[in-house]
């Protein structure tokens, strides 16, 4: 990097489908209304920057490389859409998961928490919150200049649980029944 140049460091996590669905009260009562799925959800997401990222980026190069989890491109599962769900339906039920994923801490952005050391290098501070789940990690460090990608850079980094947590994840996994049946008496006792 030099002194023209700007960094963004985007971090994704593994990605899934994911289920929203709307609670409406039927008489008296919180039950679950509409739904649609998410196709390939990524399950963290996490940008950092050392200036504001509108200041840096385009809009429609924030698109085109989703830079942002407001750009993030999120498809529905067609056949997942509840019925009577109209397009409009798309933008709430859309809004509504970026919103849950940012209270759980799984979608954060940290403007100007990239410092530059020197010339040539840069720093950036993250914490994985526990809710992650385990798999491989994408993070992406671009360097901007006049708006422009003037260099960008892969790295794959893998995120697993270990010591007793480890253990109790792949006991739950791989005995999931008896696993059930002790969390139900534990919360019994």
């Amino acid at each position: 990097a030099d002194a023209k140049a700007d960094i963004i460091v985007i971090v994704r996590g593994p990605t899934h489908n994911q289920l929203v669905r709307r609670k409406e009260r039927v008489f008296g009562v919180w039950a679950n209304g509409p739904e649609m799925v998410f196709i390939d959800v990524p399950s963290y997401y996490f940008i950092a920057s050392n200036r504001p990222i509108e200041d840096i980026v385009p809009p429609e190069t924030a698109r085109l490389h989703q830079i942002g989890y407001e750009d993030i491109v999120l498809n529905p599962l067609k056949k997942s859409i509840s019925a009577g769900l109209d397009e409009s339906a798309y933008d709430d039920f859309r809004k509504a998961l970026l919103r849950v994923k940012q209270e759980q801490g799984l979608y954060r952005r940290l403007i100007g928490n990239v410092h530059f050391k020197d010339d040539k290098l840069f720093r950036t501070v993250l914490q994985f919150p526990n809710n992650i789940p385990v798999g491989s990690y994408t993070v992406d460090v671009l360097v901007f200049r006049d708006g422009e990608i003037a260099d960008e850079k892969t790295t794959i980094i893998g995120v697993k649980k270990i010591g007793v947590e480890a253990e109790v994840y792949d006991f739950a996994h791989r005995h999931a029944l008896p696993y059930g049946v002790l969390a139900i008496l534990l919360a019994a006792m």
